[in-house]
């Protein structure tokens, strides 16, 4: 028959020819001798390729947060420094000038002092007994009976010590500003210290619980290898603690061995 008919009979008869949806059509896969066909694969949307990377975005986000000691806000107290410095350079300093940026200065410290005793004193009457563990610089002031078999400690020993981190700071900035300021004369360093002291206030989150009511999660500064000060204390410490309860261990168990000890008749 020939091809023509064959094509007239087909339409004739209103046959149509079978089609798949477009989805169904795969390239086939040849593997040796073998035909395959290749899996469908559904496109994987956007959303949850980008899922991975959102939260390691967000966990680096928490960690540099505004008031933290990350690379960002060291950078940004750095810059700050630069137009403070061109600022005291332009003016031109007299002695009454000087008497004001003197008693500004004395005052910062003493309102940061005053600050800094306020919230020990609030720490001291809460007297919270929750547990923390790495205390990071915190361990500079405390003592080896605060420590626990595991050494955490409770959250007044931290909060009263970060609080005492904190007010050392600014006493050995102040000093150290006002020696080169009467030694050489130049007042930038006073000016310097009266930001530096601002953002160490800011930075301190023992005020921002206690003062303001801003709750933070403990500890806030772990004990990092770039610290060895901090890494040293927290060693001296532990040593310390568990001698104590070494010794604590053997007098108690010298008591009992006294106390069960029978009577000679």
């Amino acid at each position: 028959m020939p091809r023509s008919s064959c094509s007239e009979q087909h339409r004739e008869a209103g046959a149509v020819a079978p089609t798949l949806p477009l989805t169904q059509h795969r390239p086939p896969k040849i593997k040796g001798s073998r035909v395959r066909l290749a899996p469908t694969r559904r496109p994987r949307p956007v959303a949850s390729i980008m899922a991975p990377a959102r939260k390691m975005v967000a966990a680096r986000v928490r960690q540099q947060a505004p008031g933290s000691s990350g690379m960002g806000g060291q950078m940004m107290k750095q810059l700050a420094m630069m137009p403070i410095m061109y600022f005291a350079s332009q003016i031109e300093w007299d002695k009454q000038k000087i008497f004001i940026l003197e008693a500004v200065f004395l005052t910062f410290l003493a309102v940061s002092s005053v600050l800094i005793q306020l919230a020990l004193l609030l720490v001291n009457r809460k007297q919270e007994k929750g547990r923390v563990v790495d205390a990071g610089d915190a361990m500079l002031f405390l003592d080896a009976s605060a420590l626990g078999a595991d050494g955490s400690m409770s959250i007044q020993d931290y909060d009263s010590a970060k609080l005492k981190v904190s007010r050392m700071q600014v006493l050995i900035s102040g000093t150290i500003s006002w020696f080169v300021h009467t030694k050489w004369e130049t007042q930038t360093p006073l000016l310097m210290v009266c930001v530096v002291v601002v953002m160490q206030l800011w930075d301190c989150k023992a005020l921002a619980i206690h003062l303001l009511g801003i709750p933070h999660k403990r500890p806030w500064d772990s004990s990092a290898p770039s610290n060895p000060l901090a890494s040293w204390a927290q060693k001296q410490k532990k040593e310390e603690a568990k001698e104590l309860r070494k010794a604590e261990k053997e007098a108690t168990g010298g008591k009992q061995k006294i106390k069960g000890k029978p009577k000679a008749s």
